[in-house]
């Protein structure tokens, strides 16, 4: 799915969105036009930059942050 699709019909479905040169930035999942569930960040490099969920297109609960050498940088979470 391609998130800058031209027509006006919400998302809805797995997602994957990449950067100009083509390298992924984010996946998951759309449903009627809101994220949910389970997504996950990129740096460009390619490297996982952050993960956690949206149950319906806010942040809510854990979310883990890396630096882009794989460390665990932070990790907070989103109240309900």
């Amino acid at each position: 799915m391609n998130p800058s699709r031209s027509d006006k019909t919400p998302k809805h479905g797995a997602c994957r969105v990449t950067f100009t040169d083509g390298k992924l930035s984010a996946t998951g999942r759309y449903m009627n036009g809101k994220k949910v569930g389970a997504w996950k960040y990129y740096f460009r490099s390619g490297p996982l930059r952050a993960s956690g969920k949206y149950p319906g297109d806010e942040l809510i609960g854990p979310w883990k942050w890396f630096r882009e050498q794989g460390e665990l940088q932070q990790t907070g979470g989103f109240k309900d």
